[in-house]
């Protein structure tokens, strides 16, 4: 007959401890859906969406283009929409953070796969981050002292981060789907999915940048959004596999 295990009395220093461990795993998935909804948000209160992109100049414009798109006045709330993208962004990498601990417990061993994936990630946020920092550049100098040298550099600049951006996706999405389709840890089709959207953010990486979003970055919010979902309903398992 095993030993009966006595409980350990808590100190009277340490507080009760009022949120399961379950419910923090919980809260760790669903904060992709949250931060995909903050983003969201960003894009609109800022004015960040498509209609801030609508008539965006092509990579090869001429300066006149780029410097009359670069000098539009920028929106009364463009500071608060940057604050939402910070803010999302922050959010969005606590869920890369809470995939990468269920794909490294089911992976097993070094789980070199799945920190590749949650290095990916942090590749990704830089690069749009930066994006939208450009961004914000742009909306504090536009109507004060912005000067037309340094209109088409931002607009150079963004342009040239997106295929770095589309990259870190490929980086976060493969590795962590590789590991998902041999261990189980996420829906076969889920895995599957992502390693599409992984591939194809890959190769529009290696296209003409645009400076806008593609079918493949929209592909991969959707993404975010399910994986998020899924692993809302599936506990984090410590050291083994997790059934589909």
């Amino acid at each position: 007959m095993a030993p009966r295990r006595l409980a350990r009395e808590r100190p009277p220093w340490q507080p009760a401890c009022v949120v399961s461990d379950r419910a923090f795993d919980r809260l760790g998935a669903a904060v992709g859906v949250i931060g995909v909804v903050i983003l969201l948000a960003a894009l609109t209160v800022g004015g960040l969406g498509s209609s801030s992109t609508s008539g965006r100049p092509a990579p090869g414009a001429t300066t006149q283009q780029i410097v009359a798109f670069m000098s539009r006045s920028a929106p009364a709330t463009s500071s608060i929409g940057f604050a939402l993208v910070l803010t999302g962004f922050f959010v969005l990498l606590v869920f890369a953070v809470r995939l990468w601990a269920t794909l490294r417990n089911a992976e097993g061993g070094a789980a070199w796969l799945s920190t590749a994936g949650l290095a990916g990630a942090v590749v990704y946020e830089v690069a749009d981050v930066s994006r939208f920092v450009l961004s914000e550049g742009r909306n504090l100098a536009a109507g004060h002292h912005l000067e037309p040298a340094e209109g088409v550099a931002f607009f150079d600049l963004s342009n040239a981060l997106t295929p770095f951006a589309w990259t870190g996706i490929a980086m976060f999405t493969i590795p962590m789907s590789i590991v998902a389709v041999r261990t189980g840890a996420l829906p076969a089709w889920l895995g599957w999915a992502g390693l599409v959207i992984g591939l194809a953010n890959l190769v529009w990486g290696w296209l003409p940048p645009g400076g806008t979003s593609t079918p493949a970055e929209d592909a991969f919010i959707l993404w975010v959004v399910i994986t998020s979902v899924v692993l809302i309903r599936r506990p984090l398992v410590q050291g083994a596999k997790v059934s589909t």
